[in-house]
This record gives C-alpha cells, sequence and structure tokens, in this order.
C-alpha cells in the first residue's frame, strides 16, 4: 500500500492598502476625523474631507497605524493646505493638509518606523 502525500496548498497572499487611514486631529477637545494620505517620521498628510485647518494651529494627531495595530499621539502644526478642485459643477474640493509633528516620543518615532519598513516606504531624510 502506498501513501499519498496530500497536493500542498497554495498560499494566499492578500495585499492591503496601507494608505489611507483613519485618524483624528484634536484642538480645543473637539476631534476631527481625517484620513492620513502619507505618515513619516517627520509628519503627515492627511485629507480632511469637510473639515477646515488654518496654517500655523497646532493640532493633536491621534491614529492607530494600520497592520501593527500601535498608536501614534502627538502634538502637530498644520505646515501646508492644498485644495484640490474634483468637479467644478458640483462644487467638489479635495482637501489636503501637511502636519509636522513636534516632538514625537522614542516609541512613537519606533512605532511609526516599523509602519514604514513593514509596507516598504522609504525614509526620507530631512
Amino acid at each position: 500500500m502506498s501513501t499519498k502525500k496530500p497536493a500542498p496548498q497554495k498560499t494566499v497572499i492578500k495585499k492591503i492598502k496601507p494608505y489611507p487611514f483613519p485618524a483624528n486631529i484634536g484642538q480645543n477637545g473637539v476631534k476631527k476625523p481625517v484620513e492620513v494620505a502619507f505618515i513619516s517620521v517627520q509628519g503627515l498628510i492627511a485629507k480632511l474631507g469637510v473639515n477646515f485647518v488654518s496654517v500655523g494651529d497646532y493640532y493633536d494627531f491621534e491614529a492607530e497605524l494600520p497592520h501593527i495595530k500601535k498608536f501614534v499621539l502627538c502634538r502637530s502644526r498644520v505646515l501646508k493646505t492644498y485644495d484640490k478642485t474634483l468637479d467644478i459643477k458640483e462644487h467638489k474640493v479635495e482637501r489636503l493638509a501637511e502636519f509636522h509633528f513636534e516632538k514625537l516620543t522614542e516609541d512613537h518615532k519606533a512605532n511609526i518606523q516599523e509602519f514604514m519598513r513593514l509596507i516598504g516606504q522609504k525614509t526620507i531624510r530631512v
């Protein structure tokens, strides 16, 4: 009697996009939901949706980094804002804002670097 080995099963690799992921920005106890379009240890670019921010304002940024399930919570400052017209007839505008982190703790910096390494994002040297 011969024993046949079962055929090896193919491993299914499901690719998950790292961006955008949900986050919150807060000021004076009011939290606003945003979507993070890019993050690094210097700062982030967020899609604001219907929210408005002003250049120079400070916000508390909080998010759970996808894939590693670790949190980042720190103070950030709006450096630039970008508005892009999507549809002139319907007055649709995509609002983006660039935030720079004020002071990241070593733990939060390590979490962001681990997330960047996991998704294959290159680090940016400033």
